[in-house]
């Protein structure tokens, strides 16, 4: 796959209608879900599991080729549609623990058009959402769901750092991606250290050159 140098129009909405539209739906769930914790639903749970393993994914075979095409399988083999599992999460009231993995539905195209003005707009916002307290939840949920959080926010910093080294959707600046990925090693974030590691001893083209998708 040949990324663009910034967005390409083909993959947006046919008017400004319909972008301003989109935009102010997305800003809407987007603020609601910041503002406020609603207790996930029963029906809640493949997109749950669908995150669950998209961090596993992500973390542990993070090379897009290798995620995305397991991730269209995951949707093959559950009988699952992509582009109806696309719209719970971008309308869900808790869209915020979400932002990295629709970020990366954005970025790739799986179950909406590609878009990667969005996808680092949702890759931006991964870190703006506070880890929950045993005041606010009980000790079990609070530890589920800041796994969730922290998770959102390292995978949203690295992929954005991709976003930043490629000049994908934004300017390239290879510093700023640099940046990003340090930011997660105060997490102890295991792939965020690699990527460092790997920048000092053998240059960004090293760090940054991960097999693409056909």
């Amino acid at each position: 796959m040949t990324y663009n140098k910034f967005e390409d129009s083909r993959h947006m909405p046919s008017t400004q209608k319909e972008v301003n539209e989109s935009e102010e739906e997305i800003q809407k769930a987007l603020t609601n879900s910041y503002n406020s914790y609603i207790p996930f639903k029963s029906n809640d749970g493949f997109i749950l599991n669908l995150f669950h393993y998209f961090i596993k994914l992500f973390n542990i075979h993070y090379e897009t080729a290798y995620v995305v095409n397991t991730l269209r399988q995951y949707f093959i083999d559950n009988n699952a549609d992509p582009l109806n599992t696309f719209n719970k999460l971008i309308h869900h009231q808790n869209q915020s623990y979400f932002t990295s993995i629709i970020g990366y539905f954005y970025q790739f195209g799986i179950g909406t058009e590609i878009s990667y003005r969005l996808a680092s707009k949702f890759y931006s916002r991964s870190n703006i959402q506070d880890k929950k307290t045993s005041y606010s939840l009980n000790n079990s949920d609070s530890l589920f769901f800041n796994d969730f959080i922290e998770n959102n926010y390292n995978i949203g910093k690295i992929s954005l750092a991709y976003l930043y080294f490629y000049g994908i959707g934004v300017k390239e600046d290879n510093q700023k991606a640099f940046l990003l990925c340090n930011e997660t090693i105060k997490n102890n974030y295991g792939l965020g250290q690699y990527l460092v590691g790997k920048c000092f001893e053998e240059g960004y083209d090293v760090a940054f050159k991960w097999p693409s998708i056909d």
